[in-house]
């Protein structure tokens, strides 16, 4: 794992200006799907408790003269907050020399670098925390609700996917409310043809549906996985701490073994470093499923790419 990483006059030489380069070039940073999509939930400890149905109450038509009687339960969801960090430690004298602010510049890919780390967690599950549920791709899987692309010209092609992804939501009982995308999925609507070879729709890579489409940020969505659909107010992120900046100028940074590989005040460093604290739960209230199916029922459905 990298503790010794620094930035130096190699690496910030964009950042230092040459009589023949008079700006910087950044590449505009992408925002979080999950941050994007999920309900927000400020929380004021580490950890909180969102209340769910878990019992709905059932009614009856009065036919004896006797009322009948039905429950409602409730069970809590638990957010648990968890940090996301990076130190970036620099050179002094590459900050000295540089003609614009290395700080402010760095804020941006950071900023996308903590988005892609989330939704990974969030969507795939890839190096969630343990205190978390299951990522919304997983538990959809393990709920049956995947559809793999197959649908021919004739069928709408990735239309007719899309369709049937949403379909599994539906079928559950929920109503969807947007997707989350890779940018995978963007040339198979361009290239959606009917079997006549005439576009499909407007071609619409920004709607599908009607439903909005957030593309995550590059590599948040692992394949074979082009799209996750659902009820997105299910799922929650739970706002522990906002994103921090903060700079310093002594200090030691150490390895995990605790050996020191940097001490800013002897080798004439800063370091810039950032913490954003944050918890996810899906929230799964109990609903009455369409056609009266006796599957799991799942806010979220995924569609995968065919062969």
């Amino acid at each position: 794992m990298p503790y010794a990483n620094v930035i130096d006059n190699a690496d910030a030489g964009a950042l230092i200006p040459v009589e023949h380069a008079d700006q910087v070039i950044k590449a505009a940073a992408q925002t979080s799907a999950a941050l994007a999509l999920c309900r927000s939930q400020r929380m004021g400890s580490k950890t909180f408790q969102q209340p769910v149905l878990s019992a709905a109450p059932v009614a009856y038509w009065v036919a004896t003269g006797l009322k009948q009687t039905a429950e409602a339960a409730w069970t809590g969801v638990t957010l648990t907050a968890e940090e996301i960090a990076t130190i970036v430690p620099a050179k002094d004298e590459t900050i000295d020399d540089s003609g614009i602010p290395i700080w402010d510049e760095l804020r941006d890919p950071i900023g996308e670098a903590f988005a892609r780390v989330l939704d990974l967690a969030v969507l795939a599950g890839v190096n969630k925390p343990a205190s978390w549920p299951d990522a919304i791709i997983p538990a959809a899987t393990t709920a049956g609700n995947v559809h793999t692309a197959a649908a021919t010209a004739a069928e709408g092609g990735v239309y007719g996917d899309l369709e049937q992804t949403l379909s599994l939501v539906e079928a559950d009982g929920f109503d969807a409310t947007a997707w989350a995308a890779s940018r995978r999925l963007r040339p198979l609507i361009r290239q959606a043809r009917t079997a006549a070879g005439d576009l499909l729709g407007e071609g619409s890579t920004s709607v599908a549906w009607d439903l909005p489409i957030q593309y995550a940020v590059s590599g948040a969505i692992p394949t074979p996985t082009l799209a996750v659909v659902g009820d997105w107010s299910m799922a929650v992120l739970g706002i522990r701490q906002d994103m921090r900046f903060e700079l310093f100028r002594e200090g030691v940074i150490t390895d995990d073994t605790g050996a020191i590989v940097r001490n800013l005040m002897q080798e004439d460093m800063s370091a810039l470093r950032v913490t954003f604290r944050v918890a996810y739960a899906t929230a799964v209230p109990v609903t009455v499923p369409e056609g009266g199916g006796t599957g799991t029922a799942f806010p979220f459905a995924v569609l995968n790419a065919g062969a």
